[in-house]
């Protein structure tokens, strides 16, 4: 049975990895947060304006117009957030490049967009609906129920808190079940859509727990995205893609050793003298 590298293993691996290819990594993940920034920005601040005056021409009412422009404004969002998902899968791509010693381009953020992109807004639309739906059963007991909910210690909080609950374990098990979905389209763009989540979801049977870990290990470095305003996220964002790589390709067994087996020599039979 082949050893499996461990977490402190993949990560050293990713350290080494990254030696003299965190500048082009770190600036993928650059380009694609100023995109993402200047594009919601631009799309926020027309919403925005175009909701404050609807509510003031409607004296704060709750209208037609001002329903549509919210909805304008979702739809709006979500397609901004499908673009960054696709872009996301770029640093993917180079995240395997890189732990497979290949080199990589700034232009390797933009992969998805040649290689099949619908099937990685397939992905995306897939669980994002997903995690819509789990999350459907609380918003729709805070919705009802909006008054009892507000009491703490009312029947209808602890039934929200359930769902709640029940939601945000679901989503973590469809991270941890179907986490590397992405990594597989990376290497095979041209399979299916339920071929790369199927692929994911075998290839982590009996691996939860240490993919689950890989996750936690990293608390230390999200508190310090958080004190550094998102900066750190230019040094733990590649890191952390290409420690997923390293696990992506072990499970997958590209760690492992070659055996070569030597034919056994040919016995030459004795002659009789």
């Amino acid at each position: 049975m082949n050893q499996q590298k461990t977490s402190a293993q993949l990560k050293a691996l990713a350290k080494e990895q990254l030696l003299g290819n965190y500048g082009m990594i770190a600036g993928a993940f650059a380009v694609i947060l100023a995109i993402s920034f200047a594009v919601f920005s631009i799309a926020y601040t027309a919403n925005v304006a175009s909701l404050f005056g609807t509510a003031l021409v409607d004296g704060g009412q709750v209208t037609p117009a001002l329903i549509s422009s919210l909805v304008i404004y979702f739809l709006i969002a979500l397609i901004i957030i499908a673009l960054f998902y696709c872009m996301e899968v770029g640093l993917v791509y180079m995240s395997i490049q890189i732990s497979r010693g290949n080199q990589v381009e700034i232009k390797d953020v933009f992969f998805s967009f040649t290689h099949h992109p619908d099937k990685v807004l397939g992905m995306f639309f897939l669980f994002y609906f997903a995690n819509i739906l789990m999350n459907a059963p609380a918003l729709i007991v805070s919705i009802i129920y909006r008054n009892e909910v507000s009491n703490l210690g009312s029947p209808m909080f602890f039934l929200y808190l359930i769902l709640y609950l029940a939601a945000s374990i679901g989503a973590v098990m469809l991270s941890l079940t179907y986490g590397l979905r992405y990594y597989f389209y990376c290497d095979h763009p041209e399979w299916k859509v339920l071929e790369c989540i199927k692929q994911s979801r075998l290839i982590l049977q009996g691996q939860k727990g240490r993919f689950f870990y890989i996750y936690l290990s990293f608390i230390g470095w999200y508190f310090l995205i958080l004190l550094s305003c998102g900066l750190a996220l230019l040094w733990v964002g590649p890191y952390f893609f290409t420690v997923l790589a390293n696990l992506y390709r072990d499970l997958n067994g590209e760690f492992s050793p070659v055996i070569i087996e030597t034919p056994a020599p040919e016995e030459i039979p004795l002659s009789d003298h």
